[in-house]
């Protein structure tokens, strides 16, 4: 292997990353594929444009749910998810990015879809951030094949997470302050 000035797409030494050879990153960088954008199994880019019914508010309640059903409108920039999951290594469930190894948490979770994380032990709750974040992550390996074409899942939490975390990909906020105790997904709603 010769010496470059820049970015490789996997580690110096393979061992490391097992998979590396079937990620999709390895074909684009050799050059046998070329880059492709995943797109959705359902194609829509809404979460819910209005707020909930006030008949089923407190089904939202008991079930955990209130606080996402309050992030509106999300359109899926598809480039940039795109760009992630070729990143994405299923052997760390890390992002590789210049900057160096990340990933989104159960607290990310937590604090972008007030989800809950650790209900538990109460009746009529589960913990639905963890199986958001579990699915979240299954589809990232899922989208990690050269041979995936469509994901699916919580995507709308993977662009909330970018947008919060690499801040050169985010757009600008007219207000950026978090308002009535609101979701730090809500700020996003909205946004293109």
């Amino acid at each position: 292997m010769h010496s470059r000035n820049y970015l490789q797409p996997s580690p110096s030494d393979p061992s490391i990353l097992r998979h590396q050879r079937l990620h999709p990153l390895e074909s684009i960088w050799e050059g046998t594929i070329q880059e492709e954008v995943l797109t959705c199994r359902r194609h829509v880019d809404v979460l819910h444009l209005d707020a909930p019914p006030e008949l089923i508010v407190p089904h939202l309640k008991k079930s955990g749910f209130i606080r996402v059903s309050r992030i509106r409108f999300f359109a899926l920039d598809w480039h940039l998810i795109s760009a992630l999951v070729e990143r994405w290594k299923p052997e760390t469930h890390m992002f590789m990015l210049p900057i160096g190894e990340c990933t989104i948490t159960l607290e990310d979770i937590d604090i972008m879809t007030g989800l809950p994380i650790d209900d538990m032990g109460q009746a009529g709750q589960y913990s639905w951030g963890l199986a958001c974040l579990t699915y979240l992550y299954r589809e990232l390996c899922h989208g990690a094949d050269p041979e995936t074409k469509e994901i699916s899942g919580a995507i709308f939490i993977l662009r909330i997470w970018a947008w919060e975390r690499i801040k050169s990909v985010a757009p600008s906020l007219p207000d950026p302050a978090l308002h009535d105790n609101a979701l730090l997904g809500s700020r996003w709603s909205n946004m293109r």
